[in-house]
C-alpha cells in the first residue's frame, strides 16, 4: 500500500510541477524585433533571421555574427539590454560581416548585417526566420493534459486497489 501511495503522491506532484513550472515560450522572438525597429526607426520589422537561422529561436540560439555582437555588447534575454546593446554597436562602428558597413547602418538601409551581400531584411524570404519555425504547441495545454493522464492513472490505481482481494482473506 505504501508503494503505490508513493507511487501515487509522485505522479500528483510531478503534475503540479508540469501545471505550475512549465516554461513558457521564449519572449525574444516576437518582441526584439519589434523593439529594433522601434529603437532605430526602421521603416520594417527585422526577421528573426537576423539573429537566428533556420527558424531556431529562442534563448540559447542565437548563431549569427550580428546576434554574436549583439550579446558581446550587453544584450540578455532582458529587453532593457537591448538598447544599450544596440547604441554599443553604434558607438563602436560594429561590422559584423566585414564588408565595411557598419551593423547600424546596415539595419538602417535594410541589408542584413551578417553577410557582405546586400541581401534584403524586409524582403521576407520564407525560407529562413520565424516565418518558418515550426509552431510550438501551447504549453499550458500540453501540462493539463499530462496532468489528466496522471490524475487518471492514480485514481486507476486507487480503483484497482480497493476492488482487489487481499491476500489470505477469502
Amino acid at each position: 500500500m505504501r508503494t503505490r501511495l508513493f507511487s501515487a503522491l509522485l505522479l500528483g506532484g510531478a503534475s503540479l510541477l508540469l501545471v505550475t513550472g512549465w516554461p513558457g515560450p521564449a519572449l525574444a522572438v516576437s518582441r526584439f524585433a519589434g523593439n529594433i525597429k522601434s529603437d532605430l526607426n526602421l521603416g520594417y520589422t527585422p526577421p528573426c533571421r537576423v539573429c537566428h537561422i533556420q527558424g531556431t529561436t529562442g534563448s540559447g540560439t542565437v548563431q549569427t555574427p550580428f546576434g554574436w555582437s549583439m550579446l558581446a555588447h550587453g544584450l540578455t534575454s532582458d529587453r532593457s539590454t537591448l538598447t544599450p546593446a544596440l547604441d554599443a554597436l553604434r558607438a563602436g562602428n560594429v561590422d559584423s560581416d566585414g564588408d565595411g558597413v557598419p551593423d547600424i547602418d546596415e539595419l538602417v538601409a535594410d541589408t542584413d548585417p551578417n553577410t557582405p551581400a546586400d541581401v534584403s531584411l524586409s524582403s521576407g524570404d520564407p525560407s529562413y526566420g520565424c516565418a518558418v519555425a515550426p509552431e510550438r504547441p501551447n504549453a499550458g495545454t500540453a501540462a493539463l493534459v499530462l496532468s489528466a493522464i496522471a490524475t487518471g492513472v492514480v485514481g486507476l490505481c486507487i480503483r484497482r486497489r480497493r476492488r482487489s482481494p487481499r491476500a489470505g482473506s477469502r
